[in-house]
């Protein structure tokens, strides 16, 4: 298990972050625009939109979201996976990065 922080740019656009293969709880949001963090359901800044397991997550211009990943898995040694945001035109400008997991 690994706690990741995502963090926007405030000068952005919301980015729909996806992780492949594998699930991750969303733990919290901070920096939140008011249009946002009114629709918070907890102390910790979550929307509806968070509970439960995800493998993506909006997060907003300014906003930093920590997620809670669980990296287990059934294969030998390492294997590649990717972390992307889903706007195709993101992704094929470099926000995409390979994450490898397991032991060499």
């Amino acid at each position: 298990m690994e706690v990741w922080e995502i963090r926007n740019e405030e000068r952005s656009m919301p980015h729909p972050m996806h992780l492949h293969s594998f699930r991750f709880r969303v733990l919290g949001r901070t920096d939140s625009s008011e249009q946002v963090s009114r629709l918070a359901v907890d102390g910790r800044g979550r929307t509806v939109a968070d509970l439960g397991w995800k493998d993506t997550v909006l997060v907003w211009p300014g906003e930093i979201v920590r997620i809670a990943v669980d990296f287990s898995h059934g294969f030998e040694g390492q294997q590649l996976y990717l972390f992307h945001c889903h706007i195709l035109e993101h992704e094929d400008s470099g926000m995409m990065v390979n994450v490898k997991v397991g032991e060499p």
